[in-house]
């Protein structure tokens, strides 16, 4: 995922690493968690794991489920 950052300087585009990333999902932010649930829903056949990553990009959940 990119981000503009806002300096003095202007305006920075930044690639996130996984760690960035995993730290915007945690605080929320619904792109990052989109990012992360486009990368795991696939992989996985239960409906349940996958309404859960649903519920967890919109913030009905505050934490990411395990399958």
């Amino acid at each position: 995922m990119i981000v503009a950052l806002h300096t003095p300087e202007g305006i920075d585009y930044h690639e996130l690493t996984p760690q960035e990333l995993a730290q915007f999902a945690a605080e929320g932010d619904i792109r990052a968690r989109c990012e992360i649930v486009g990368v795991d829903i696939p992989g996985h056949t239960s409906p349940h794991y996958k309404i859960d990553l649903l519920a967890w990009v919109l913030g009905i959940l505050n934490t990411k489920p395990q399958p």
